[in-house]
């Protein structure tokens, strides 16, 4: 038994294990990078053309403790609705380049950004945008004419112009 104390208490102290949030945090976000990586290289190999990757972080419901989260990120040929916890990003195959099209965080974040405006500070203004503009229904409009772009024929389901009308054939 003093073995396993002994491996367990060098494993906490070891240089191995993260020393601070900091850490931990930076660990996470590679772990986020790598997922939307697999995703978007998925979508070139999948999808032809401009495609969009949905990246979430949620808690698990399997996990019962508050602490385990989970990361999923996918690729699509249509934009992904707005929602909490999510994150939407658009690659346009032409210039090869990864776009963010919004960034919601959970809905107990929303809430206090919505109603806390002027505590927020100019850091984090980026953030606050995109909550207001997901509670005012702005990205529901963006995403209405990313899918028109990719779908011209849902372009009449979401009462905006069609985006090939008046082109030259």
């Amino acid at each position: 038994m003093e073995n396993l104390t002994q491996k367990a208490y060098e494993t906490l102290v070891s240089d191995t294990q993260p020393q601070g949030v900091h850490d931990v945090a930076s660990g996470f976000y590679s772990l986020y990078e790598n997922a939307v990586r697999s995703a978007l290289d998925n979508g070139i190999k999948e999808i032809p053309g401009d495609f969009y990757i949905l990246g979430i972080v949620y808690k698990d419901p399997m996990i019962k403790t508050q602490n385990a989260l989970q990361i999923r990120a996918r690729c699509c040929a249509t934009c992904p609705i707005p929602t909490w916890s999510s994150n939407v990003y658009k690659y346009h195959r032409s210039t090869s380049e990864l776009e963010l099209l919004w960034s919601i965080p959970p809905l107990s974040t929303c809430c206090y950004y919505e109603y806390n405006k002027k505590l927020v500070p100019p850091s984090e203004y980026c953030i606050l945008k995109n909550v207001l503009d997901f509670h005012s229904g702005e990205l529901d409009i963006i995403c209405a004419r990313e899918q028109a772009l990719t779908d011209p024929s849902k372009a009449k389901c979401y009462k905006i112009k069609d985006p090939t009308e008046g082109q030259a054939a």
